[in-house]
């Protein structure tokens, strides 16, 4: 009787030896693919800063270096990790970041577009096939030297979309980092990090009037990474986006400036004031709507919230002084 005791608390140990190393929470990655106002789909004409009409039939790229922001400020790594995002037709992509023992408080997340120099140059048919950085098709890497593809975009543009573009860029020095105060929700084990990417802004300040194919890691190629860091991810709202088609016309234009001046339109009367907020989330203008112009100072990226008279959310916008 004592052995058999001794088997059935041993088993019970084990059991619970097990529930305790268990991961108390899950972090998961939610990316909502859109294209200005619209969920993102293959062949959706939309237009870039310039007005240029573009129309996406191919995109990809890698996410690394991922770092979660907690509400202390401090961040936690997440290593070995490397996201290869191909929106297609979907409306968002969720990804499992890591498990922790003990839950974390997130405010947001950090990480890299592309591959890190430190695996940017390996053999990718090391990989097995599964894995983000095996051999794809069609392929994301281009040569050892060169290494991966951090962004492939592919579509039509110009008159009639009878013109091809083509970007493919890459390069170690263009392993640009981005940040985002995120919409994080938690749910038993499991907490969401959702943000959303807005793929017009991907060819921002890019003539696409006419056809371009560059692969490289020079000229405007550097240029579109540069706008995935800067203008591409931003903040989930928790607006849907029937909600942020129809607000009653309200407009606040051009979403990208280079004198900081940014018109008003407001011909509901509906919205009662604005506030502006950083990229670091720091409120910097409280407004009354009564006023026809926006203007900021300061190169950056905004969000811009706005309030009806109760002070109830209508819309967020993003703006951008360059």
């Amino acid at each position: 009787m004592k052995k058999r005791h001794y088997i059935i608390s041993a088993l019970f140990a084990c059991i619970f030896g097990t529930i305790n190393t268990y991961a108390q929470q899950t972090v998961n990655l939610k990316i909502n693919h859109m294209l200005g106002n619209e969920f993102f789909s293959m062949g959706t004409t939309v237009s870039n800063s310039l007005d240029n009409e573009f129309q996406v039939s191919r995109l990809e790229y890698y996410i690394s270096d991922i770092e979660l922001k907690g509400t202390d400020g401090s961040y936690t790594a997440i290593p070995d990790t490397w996201l290869l995002i191909q929106p297609e037709n979907e409306n968002s992509t969720t990804l499992s970041l890591a498990n922790f023992e003990e839950p974390l408080a997130i405010e947001g997340i950090r990480f890299h577009i592309g591959v890190g120099p430190d695996v940017n140059h390996e053999d990718p048919s090391l990989y097995e096939a599964s894995h983000p950085l095996a051999p794809k098709s069609p392929s994301m890497h281009w040569g050892w030297t060169s290494g991966y593809r951090f962004v492939a975009i592919e579509g039509k543009c110009g008159d009639a979309f009878v013109s091809t573009f083509e970007f493919h860029a890459l390069g170690d020095d263009n392993y640009f980092q981005t940040e985002v105060t995120s919409l994080v929700e938690t749910s038993g084990d499991i907490t969401t990090i959702e943000v959303t990417a807005d793929y017009t802004g991907a060819l921002s300040n890019i003539d696409m009037s006419t056809g371009v194919v560059l692969h490289g890691d020079n000229g405007d190629a550097v240029r579109l990474l540069k706008n995935f860091r800067d203008f591409v991810f931003k903040e989930t709202t928790g607006l849907s986006v029937q909600e942020n088609i129809s607000q009653d016309n309200i407009r606040i234009f051009p979403s990208h400036t280079t004198d900081g001046y940014f018109t008003i339109e407001n011909p509901s009367n509906k919205l009662a004031s604005i506030q502006v907020y950083n990229y670091a989330g720091q409120m910097v203008k409280n407004l009354n709507a009564t006023q026809e112009y926006l203007q900021l100072q300061t190169k950056g990226v905004y969000s811009v919230v706005l309030l009806d008279a109760s002070g109830n959310k209508i819309d967020v916008k993003r703006l951008t002084v360059l």
